[in-house]
C-alpha cells in the first residue's frame, strides 16, 4: 500500500512538470510591493526611558552616544555625563565627578526652536545647603510635586547641558512614570545644539559665582579648569587652589593645605584690574594661624572686603590679588560681589585671569 502510494505521488508530480519541448517566457522582474521607508533619526537627537526605580543604585548615561555605561567609581570616571536615581539627576563634575558637566536652566523659551546654547548661567551640583539631606542638584528643580496625589510632573522648562566633551545639548524630562503608572521611569529627550556664538571666554578672563552659603561647608575651586572640585582630603590635596565658605576665602597653602600657594595683595588698583599684566614687587603671603584671637585663621584673602556696620553689607575692597597656584601658574583675582541678584549673601562672584 505504501509502495503504490509512492508511485502515485511521483506520477502526479511528473504530470504537473512543464514540457521540455516548449520554450517558456520567464518574468524575472521582482514583484511590486509597497516600500517601507525606515524613519531616519536626525543626528544629535536622542530619547531614552531610564529605569531609575532602584533607590540605592545610580544609572549612568553618556549623552553623546545615548548609551548607559557601567561605572565602578563615578567619582573617578569620565565615561558619563548624567546619573539617575529615582527623581534625582546628578552631573559628572564638582562634588559628583572628575569632569566638568554643567547645566543652565531655561525658563523663558520654547524647546523646539531653541538652537543655541547660552553663554552664562551654568551650574554644577553643590553640597546640601537647605538641610534636607540632599545635594543642591543643578537639575534638581525639574518637577512640581502634588502633595495630595504624590505625583511628580515635569515643569514647563528645560535645561542646556554642557557635556564632559564640551558639546551642548538642550535637555528635558517628559515623564516620570511608565504606561502602568510606575514611578522612577524617566522619559527624557535631548538634542545637540550650537555652542554659544558669544561665549564667556575660557582662561584667561572668566567670571564665576560660587555658592558658598553653607557656613559649615567649604567649596573647593580649581583656577586652571575653572571648576568646583571635591578633594577627599583637602588638607593633603593638590586638586584645588581656592576654597570658599561664606565670606572666608582660603588658599591651598600654609595651614590650609599642602599646595604651597601664595598670594600677593595689591591695594588701590581694583579698577586697573584689566591692565595688570604682571605681578608687581611685594610680599607674598599664605594662610597662617590665628594671630588676633578672633578664632579665625589669618587668611591671605582676609582683607578682600569692607564692612558697613550700619547695614552689615560686605563690599569688595579696593584691591587685586595675584595668586600663584598649586601648578605654579599666576592669576590675577578680584572679588566682584558677595550677594546674589536677589540680595542673598554667600554668593561669591569672582573674576580671575591667568597671566
Amino acid at each position: 500500500m505504501i509502495k503504490n502510494m509512492s508511485i502515485l505521488l511521483v506520477t502526479t508530480s511528473i504530470g504537473c512538470a512543464p514540457s521540455l519541448e516548449k520554450e517558456w517566457d520567464w518574468n524575472d522582474e521582482p514583484l511590486e510591493t509597497e516600500e517601507i521607508e525606515e524613519e531616519e533619526i536626525e543626528e544629535g537627537v536622542y530619547t531614552n526611558v531610564i529605569d531609575a526605580t532602584d533607590a540605592e543604585n545610580w544609572i549612568y548615561l553618556d549623552l553623546e552616544s545615548n548609551e548607559l555605561v557601567a561605572v565602578d567609581d563615578p567619582m573617578d570616571s569620565t565615561d558619563w555625563d548624567i546619573g539617575f536615581r529615582r527623581s534625582h539627576l546628578k552631573l559628572n563634575s564638582g562634588m559628583h565627578g572628575l569632569s566638568t558637566v554643567e547645566a543652565a536652566l531655561i525658563e523663558d523659551a520654547a524647546y523646539v526652536p531653541y538652537d543655541e546654547a547660552p553663554a552664562e548661567g551654568y551650574q554644577q551640583d553643590l553640597p546640601d545647603t537647605n538641610g534636607d539631606g540632599n545635594p543642591e542638584y543643578a537639575l534638581g528643580e525639574w518637577y512640581d510635586y502634588d502633595p495630595s496625589t504624590h505625583i511628580l510632573t515635569p515643569k514647563n522648562q528645560f535645561y542646556v547641558v554642557r557635556s564632559r566633551n564640551d558639546v551642548f545639548f538642550k535637555f528635558r524630562i517628559l515623564d516620570y512614570y511608565d504606561s502602568a503608572g510606575t514611578s522612577g521611569y524617566l522619559n527624557i529627550g535631548w538634542e545637540e545644539i550650537d555652542s554659544p556664538s558669544n561665549p564667556v571666554p575660557s582662561n584667561p578672563d572668566i567670571d564665576k559665582t560660587i555658592n558658598a552659603t553653607d557656613a559649615s561647608t567649604w567649596i573647593y575651586f580649581d583656577l586652571e579648569s575653572a571648576s568646583i572640585v571635591s578633594p577627599e582630603d583637602p588638607t593633603d590635596s593638590t586638586d584645588w587652589d581656592i576654597a570658599f565658605q561664606r565670606y572666608q576665602i582660603a588658599i591651598n597653602g600654609g595651614i590650609s593645605g599642602t599646595g604651597e600657594m601664595e598670594v600677593l595683595p595689591v591695594l588701590g588698583v581694583y579698577d586697573d584690574f584689566e591692565t595688570l599684566d604682571e605681578a608687581p614687587e611685594g610680599e607674598w603671603v599664605t594662610d597662617v594661624e590665628d594671630a588676633d584671637d578672633d578664632g579665625i585663621p589669618e587668611y591671605a584673602f582676609q582683607d578682600w572686603f569692607d564692612y558697613d556696620v550700619s547695614t552689615h553689607i560686605l563690599t569688595p575692597a579696593n584691591a587685586v590679588y595675584f595668586v600663584r597656584t598649586v601648578e605654579e601658574n599666576t592669576f590675577r583675582v578680584r572679588i566682584h560681589d558677595y550677594y546674589s541678584a536677589q540680595g542673598d549673601s554667600g554668593y561669591m562672584s569672582v573674576e580671575f585671569d591667568e597671566l
